[in-house]
């Protein structure tokens, strides 16, 4: 088993307001299903509704894990290049 750590993002409701969260993740490379780049996240940073901490040249990363019988999506802070080299090491 290779566990492999990564930054993810999530998104939290306070009150009414949504609020962008960096996380450190810890993922096991054989529950990975699937990546791609996520564009949705890239689009929420060009409009300026992510964390100021998040440079403009960031690119992210959506992860499919297996979890049981539902798949979960984590976004990730690095280009698909990134995951694709830290998943073979």
């Amino acid at each position: 088993m290779k566990i492999i750590k990564f930054v993810s993002i999530t998104e939290q409701l306070i009150h009414i307001n949504k609020q962008y969260v960096l996380n450190d993740v810890y993922i096991n490379k054989n529950f990975v299903i699937k990546f791609k780049e996520d564009f949705y996240m890239l689009e929420m940073l060009l409009s300026g509704k992510l964390p100021s901490v998040i440079p403009s040249t960031q690119k992210f990363s959506l992860i499919t894990l297996c979890a049981g019988n539902l798949p979960e999506d984590i976004t990730i802070l690095g280009p698909i290049e990134y995951i694709a080299r830290k998943l073979e090491e």
